[in-house]
């Protein structure tokens, strides 16, 4: 059985930016390029998943290696307002190349790096006006006309700068809570007993005909229970579009059964019955104890006492997930698994869809790392699948077939989920997308913001969807430059306990935001919830911008 390894700080790569120079006038336009140090050479060496070797992971457990490249030593250039920003293109804004562009973050190769844990900062003395706005002055109009209609009316003024007050206005701030996304399904449910061990998703489709409503491909409608120390494949359930349809369907199926005519999976007659959220999630779920549904909502009952085995410890369990990629990566011991190879892939498909996201004061670190560890390991040994048997030699004369089964199709349908997640941080999205090989501009439609490997200190908060990527850029760059101005005014003992700490972290792209955030370490932060990461974010982020940002503009 797979231990679990608690969180630990390693050393890991390092971004930093050249050496600074004096700050130019206001009106001058920076380019905020970085150069690396001709001398630097990475810390550790680590193999990566598409380039072969072995892998030495150098990184936390939450994320992947990348390609290894070159270390830099200084803190980013000066933040200015009244610099020129991404050209405007519909509602998203597309990153330009242009040198002068000061949300350019070009990086020699994507790199991986440590989170690190310290005491977060002081607040703001009561009465600073902000810190940034003696460096700022009114955003000159060739500039303004490159912005987006949205970053042009938040820096609409005298200094080029917001409030405080209109930059936290929820209207303005692109940051929300990742698990914010997730939407409760409120779809029928029909539920089909005695099905054959091998049977495939689209075999159930079939079953219904094109006539019946079932719900989108993309939300997976099909759930098949797998039992997950065994693989053995149990009931099937189907999400339609209303409840009104799924009851057409069963109506459908039992005046077929007076007709004569049984409904058959393969050569097995099964049973087609009603059913509800509250019964797929007891059955995709069967290991969450202490808990009632009410749909897809958990409600935590009280705990009975003298009996601790039936308290809430979670909606999975690190065994079950261990279990899926177990099945996967040796089919031979696992008799239903090696006839129906597909099924752990689906019922983790299953499990990415259907767990209750929004509960995150339910979902702790570590419970969700056991589900993205899974995922990550699943479409990784798929990969490999597929590529030995497209390597594979064959006879004289026969041409090659895909694998009905394993094939590009369930990697799409894992991928896909694991990618809609609302769950997975946006750097374990980005690991998830890198090792599918999949290009920047189907990241971005996903919601993934650029320089997502950069995002390595966002544990639960994302950006929001369809704000303009400029607005987003706007608000790292305010909060880069900032944390960066209050560590160097920090005294020489916190800037010599920060700078040892440094080392291990990437802080050229969101500054010392990570020192703000000031997470716990060790089996303390497995134990948060998603929920108390986010408060910690965001409540990071909303102190830097206060200190950053004037009260009021008279």
């Amino acid at each position: 059985m797979q231990q679990y390894q608690p969180y630990q700080q390693q050393t890991a790569q390092v971004y930093v930016y050249s050496p600074a120079v004096a700050s130019p006038a206001p009106s001058t336009v920076i380019n905020t390029e970085f150069t690396p140090r001709a001398s630097a050479t990475p810390t550790r060496e680590s193999g990566t998943p598409t380039k072969g070797g072995p892998i030495v992971q150098s990184e936390p457990r939450n994320f992947a290696p990348r390609v290894k490249g070159t270390v830099y030593d200084q803190p980013p250039p000066p933040f200015r307002a009244q610099t020129t920003a991404p050209i405007a293109n519909g509602t998203i804004i597309a990153p330009v190349t242009a040198p002068e562009d000061p949300f350019k973050f070009q990086t020699p190769g994507k790199q991986r790096a440590a989170i690190s844990a310290l005491s977060p900062v002081k607040e703001q003395d009561e009465g600073q006006t902000g810190a940034l706005v003696a460096m700022s002055s009114a955003v000159p109009p060739e500039i303004r006309a490159r912005r987006s209609a949205h970053l042009n009316r938040l820096t609409d003024g005298p200094i080029g700068l917001p409030t405080s007050q209109d930059a936290l206005n929820p209207a303005n701030f692109p940051f929300m809570q990742t698990c914010s996304q997730y939407e409760p399904s409120q779809n029928g449910v029909v539920h089909i007993a005695n099905i054959p061990f091998s049977t495939k998703v689209s075999e159930i489709v079939a079953l219904f005909g094109r006539n019946a409503k079932i719900d989108n491909d993309i939300n997976e409608p099909v759930h098949i229970i797998m039992e997950r120390t065994t693989s053995k494949t149990q009931d099937a359930y189907v999400e339609f579009v209303t409840v009104e349809d799924a009851m057409k369907s069963v109506e459908r199926m039992q005046m077929a059964i007076k007709r004569g005519r049984l409904p058959r999976l393969g050569d097995r007659p099964v049973t087609i019955t009603l059913s509800s959220q509250c019964q797929l999630m007891k059955d995709l779920f069967p290991l969450a104890k202490g808990l009632m549904w009410v749909g897809q909502h958990p409600q935590i009952m009280e705990p009975i006492e003298g009996q601790p085995w039936t308290e809430f410890k979670g909606f999975i369990t690190e065994e079950e997930m261990t279990m899926l990629e177990k099945h996967v990566e040796i089919p031979h011991r696992s008799p239903y698994s090696k006839e129906c190879p597909q099924r752990p892939f689906e019922s983790l498909i299953s499990i990415i869809k259907k767990m209750p996201w929004n509960t995150s004061h339910l979902i702790t670190i570590r419970q969700r790392y056991a589900v993205y560890h899974a995922t990550y390991k699943l479409v990784e040994l798929l990969i490999t699948k597929i590529r030995h048997h497209r390597e594979a030699v064959l006879p004289p004369g026969q041409k090659y077939r895909e694998d009905p089964i394993m094939n590009d199709h369930l990697k799409k349908r894992l991928v896909r989920a694991a990618m809609l997640c609302p769950g997975f941080s946006v750097v374990q999205k980005d690991n998830i997308a890198y090792l599918a090989g999949m290009p920047e501009f189907q990241e971005r439609g996903f919601n993934q913001p650029p320089h997502p490997e950069l995002w390595i200190h966002a544990q639960a908060i994302c950006p929001k969807p369809g704000f303009p990527l400029d607005v987003l850029e706007w608000y790292i760059a305010i909060i880069r430059e900032e944390t960066t101005r209050y560590f160097s005014q920090r005294s020489i003992q916190e800037r010599s306990e920060l700078d040892a700490v440094s080392k291990q972290v990437n802080f050229a792209y969101f500054g010392y935001l990570w020192s703000e955030i000031g997470y716990p370490s060790g089996p303390e932060f497995d134990r948060m919830t998603l929920r108390e990461a986010a408060m910690l974010e965001l409540s990071a982020i909303e102190r830097v911008l206060k200190r950053a940002l004037p009260v009021s503009l008279h």
